[in-house]
């Protein structure tokens, strides 16, 4: 027979054997983190973007490792990116700014948290680098066409102003586009058309707007101070007979938008009668007025040649040669040539420059 001391060893040792069963066989549920990413698109520069990521759940096990991924490719991985960040804070919320990146270019970025089972990945996000801030480095120079015939009587403002304007600013340049006389542009009409001429006078200022009276110096301010993203310089040379061109554009930041370029020659100090209405002791007309930038010819086609947007790069220079450019019954001696550079698409003018033929005008940079 059994002694009670004996039985209740044996109920011990049966409890002991069920209790380490049950430890040694529980259930563990672990898995990979779950992760969240965000963007703070106040912090997206051209170079540079601040990331966010959260932790929503370790997946039962200590984080090991946390950060960022991203590529130029969707669902980067931290064995397959452009670029890698880790932390090693313990919050769950953590944040990184990513570097080195290229201006206006897409990227993928992915928030990743590592622990013993894996890694868990968010949702991607793609952002875009913003340009890159540019700085001027030539000086701006304007342009005013004045469309203008020796009949019209109060054409002679207009003349007077741009007489004033450029005596004052070098940076003024002007194309005095006539509709009658010996001094009649060939070519007046597609112009005038192209850019809205109704009546007379009208002076049309960078091909953006007219200049409206009273046309003065002031008027043309915000013009002036504008930044222009190019500049131009001219080199010219002649004989009797013929002219030689040389127009370079040189570019303080990559432009991605076509251009033209269009370059022509001005005679002035061509005496003839003009119209005016003016009661300014002069005369109506004016028997010996001195009519100045008369537009001869346009030496490109007539609203430009196109400049290649390969060309169009930051701190590259455009090249343009125009050789035997006829003279015919010009005065050498009081011709100029004006080029400028104008968007393709609203043919608005960009920079100019002017310098009288025989001579050079090189780029006007701006003072440091």
């Amino acid at each position: 027979m059994r002694t009670l001391k004996s039985k209740l060893s044996t109920c011990l040792l049966v409890i002991s054997l069920i209790s380490t069963s049950m430890v040694g066989c529980k259930k563990t549920d672990t898995s990979a983190p779950v992760v969240t990413s965000s963007i703070d698109y106040v912090n997206l520069t051209d170079s540079s973007v601040l990331c966010k990521g959260t932790i929503v759940d370790n997946g039962g096990a200590q984080i090991i490792e946390k950060g960022f991924v991203w590529s130029l490719t969707e669902n980067p991985t931290v064995d397959d990116n452009q670029g890698i960040v880790t932390l090693k804070s313990e919050s769950n919320d953590f944040e990184a700014k990513i570097t080195g990146l290229m201006e206006k270019t897409s990227y993928y970025v992915r928030a990743f948290a590592k622990n013993s089972v894996g890694i868990g990945y968010s949702q991607q996000v793609k952002f875009t680098t913003t340009e890159k801030p540019w700085e001027p480095k030539h000086v701006t120079n304007i342009l005013i066409e004045d469309y203008t015939a020796t009949w019209c009587g109060y054409c002679p403002r207009i003349h007077y102003a741009i007489k004033d304007v450029t005596s004052q600013n070098e940076n003024i340049h002007a194309l005095a586009i006539y509709q009658d006389s010996d001094k009649k542009f060939q070519y007046f009409n597609q112009l005038a058309s192209t850019f809205g001429v109704e009546g007379f006078p009208t002076a049309i200022v960078n091909r953006k707007a007219t200049w409206d009276y009273p046309e003065t110096l002031l008027s043309l301010s915000s013009y002036l101070n504008s930044r222009s993203p190019l500049g131009i310089s001219i080199e010219t040379s002649y004989n009797n007979t013929t002219a030689s061109i040389i127009v370079k554009v040189e570019y303080a930041k990559n432009i991605e938008d076509p251009l033209k370029l269009v370059v022509c020659l001005t005679e002035s100090k061509l005496i003839g009668e003009q119209a005016n209405y003016y009661d300014d002791g002069n005369g109506n007309p004016i028997k010996d007025f001195e009519h100045n930038h008369v537009l001869r010819r346009v030496i490109t086609e007539l609203l430009g040649n196109d400049i290649s947007t390969q060309e169009t790069l930051k701190d590259n220079i455009s090249t343009f040669t125009f050789n035997d450019i006829s003279l015919e019954s010009y005065n050498p001696a009081n011709c100029e040539v004006i080029a400028f550079v104008t968007k393709a698409n609203d043919k608005s003018v960009i920079n100019v420059q002017g310098v009288k033929l025989g001579e050079i005008k090189d780029f006007q940079y701006l003072a440091k």
